[in-house]
């Protein structure tokens, strides 16, 4: 191999070498006394879990869910405001009141019937027990999949 191609051949290497960015991370960032951060699939599995099951708009039939409690992740942020605009990887956004962290069962789910949500709705959900009560337009609007960051307000 002439020696002119060794310095691509190195670049090469180091690049496919080099870990990819990982799809399994949460971005929070805003009013939280911890600062921001990128948080991983590991670290929301820190944090205390909630678990439930319901029926979905999106998804045929009840399906048990599980993750992080959308409160536990909030304190652990130290958040202060009035809103979390949560944005999902598709370029959806939307404004959830930091009351509905504090006060609703919400999840940042990971889990569906035991396995890794389904593709496209992965790898995190602001997922809400809708068959106990939170079945209106609002909680359902709320409901960011491929969710991937989170701005506190």
């Amino acid at each position: 191999m002439p020696r002119r191609f060794l310095p691509v051949l190195a670049v090469l290497l180091v690049a496919l070498a080099a870990p990819a960015v990982s799809a399994q991370e949460l971005t929070v960032e805003g009013n939280i006394v911890a600062g921001p951060r990128t948080m991983t699939q590991a670290d929301l599995a820190k944090l205390p879990q909630g678990e439930f099951e319901t029926t979905t708009s999106w998804i045929e039939g009840k399906h048990r869910f599980r993750g992080a409690s959308g409160q536990a992740l909030m304190r652990a942020l130290g958040a202060a405001g009035t809103t979390v605009e949560a944005h999902a990887s598709d370029g959806y956004s939307i404004e959830i009141p930091l009351a509905d962290f504090e006060t609703t069962p919400l999840l940042i789910a990971d889990e569906m019937d035991g396995a890794p949500l389904p593709e496209g709705k992965g790898p995190f959900w602001i997922v809400y027990p809708y068959d106990a009560g939170y079945a209106g337009q609002d909680y359902i609007d709320r409901s960011v999949w491929a969710l991937d960051k989170l701005v506190v307000k």
